[in-house]
């Protein structure tokens, strides 16, 4: 890529009228009007609101205004080796865009994992179920 395409690319990516998707299907990548893309999903959360899946507080909770996007990096395991140590990778995913919908999905969760077999704890998720095969 040369010096005028990299302009190019980060004055879309800087352009905050607009919001960049890949496409359901085929790979392609869809560069949306901001308003609009925030209309289809206010319109698909007053659908489900409508339809009563969702009631008015647990729209207006999953609407995140001001989302951060999440941080990916590692912790070292110092307790397995001191020289080069192996990192626990982290997704710190707190205020993102999809944080309301982690709440919302552990708490609807929550009741039907007391009935596995096993889970597993996420900070910030109580529990995800397992699978156990059993013979």
């Amino acid at each position: 890529m040369d010096r005028e395409e990299r302009g190019a690319l980060q004055s879309i990516l800087a352009d905050k009228e607009i919001i960049i998707k890949p496409a359901d299907k085929g790979g392609a990548t869809v560069i949306m009007d901001r308003f609009m893309y925030q209309k289809k999903i206010n319109h698909i959360l007053e659908q489900a609101v409508v339809s009563v899946i969702i009631n008015k507080k647990t729209q207006q909770f999953l609407i995140k205004s001001d989302p951060i996007i999440p941080v990916f990096y590692t912790l070292p395991k110092i307790h397995k080796r001191l020289d080069n140590p192996p990192g626990r990778p982290i997704v710190a995913s707190t205020d993102s865009i999809l944080s309301p919908l982690y709440i919302l999905l552990e708490k609807v969760l929550a009741p039907l994992v007391k009935n596995t077999l096993s889970f597993i704890c996420i900070q910030g998720i109580s529990s995800i179920p397992l699978r156990k095969w059993v013979n």
